[in-house]
């Protein structure tokens, strides 16, 4: 499309206060549990143990362009290599500062 960049860059999220850590995600998050009237809870929670594990979270990751929930994930050289949102704001964008 005319006019769209090949890399067009993006814009770090800030903290509501500004401090330390000063931008954050806006994923909301997920969880995953047991139901305690499951018929088979140990099967099921190794499969909530797989789902959370390193390995499967940055396959998963990297295949699907996911902002990484796990920080041992987020710091991979294979994510930060493939993932979209590894650069950091491009001088060009301007991001709103945190409030003073």
């Amino acid at each position: 499309m005319a006019g769209l960049r090949e890399d067009p860059g993006g814009c770090l999220f800030p903290s509501k206060t500004g401090a330390e850590p000063q931008y954050v995600t806006s994923s909301g998050g997920w969880t995953l549990a047991v139901g305690g009237k499951s018929k088979n809870p140990e099967l099921t929670f190794e499969f909530v143990k797989l789902l959370g594990n390193r390995e499967f979270s940055l396959e998963k990751d990297i295949k699907e362009a996911k902002i990484a929930v796990r920080s041992d994930v987020a710091k991979d050289p294979k994510y930060l290599a493939t993932n979209a949102f590894r650069s950091p704001p491009r001088p060009w964008l301007t991001c709103m500062s945190a409030p003073a």
